[in-house]
């Protein structure tokens, strides 16, 4: 009678021992599973905030950028305002002096002083308009070429600043999101119920098999 009990008394023992490892191996394991689940979370918080400082050092860099292209093209279009101004102020200028000339030739003391009289006369003034003429048409097209060349640049700046303005925004054009969280760690039945009880289904098993 004693050793059916002893067989089943050790069988017992043999699985709560085997139950209560299995429990402690579950309980070390879920442990670790939090842990690195924890420090997952962290790291995606230390990731996280690397990337909003990146992105704020990027927009502080973009503005600054910006302000430059901005005033790159402010000192282009003045540039060109003041290429433009010159082209008037020489044309004027030219236009005066080809009109003092006329009335230099012209006046009391222009063809009468030569000797030129009547037809003659006549004639030299009709050329001297012509010429002063000619001075202000040649003026007239060269303002006009200035005027289509100032449009031009002034275009040209513009289209300029614009893709520039374009390329910064396309380094900053996409703010910077989280990283999806890890999922939560599965975790283990850490109770060592189940294996006691089979534990003890396996010890009554050996008694009666030990008893027959």
């Amino acid at each position: 009678m004693c050793a059916p009990a002893v067989m089943g008394i050790a069988s017992f023992a043999k699985g709560a021992m085997g139950a209560m490892g299995s429990a402690a191996q579950a309980k070390a394991r879920n442990r670790a599973a939090v842990q690195n689940y924890e420090y997952q979370l962290k790291q995606r918080e230390a990731d996280w905030y690397q990337q909003l400082s990146v992105w704020g050092a990027k927009r502080n860099k973009y503005y600054a950028d910006l302000d430059e292209n901005d005033m790159a093209a402010q000192r282009g279009y003045t540039e060109a305002q003041q290429g433009m101004n010159d082209m008037f102020a020489r044309a004027a200028h030219n236009n005066e002096k080809a009109l003092k000339d006329f009335f230099q030739k012209s006046g009391t003391k222009g063809y009468g002083a030569t000797g030129q009289t009547g037809r003659s006369a006549y004639r030299r003034e009709i050329l001297d308009i012509g010429e002063l003429e000619r001075v202000a048409g040649r003026q007239l097209y060269g303002l006009t070429r200035s005027e289509e060349m100032y449009r031009a640049n002034v275009t040209n700046i513009r289209n300029q600043q614009r893709s520039a303005r374009n390329k910064l925004y396309s380094k900053v054009a996409f703010a910077p999101v989280p990283d999806m969280a890890p999922p939560p760690p599965q975790m283990e039945n850490e109770s060592p119920m189940m294996g006691l009880l089979t534990a003890g289904i396996g010890g009554i098993t050996a008694y009666m098999d030990a008893k027959d």
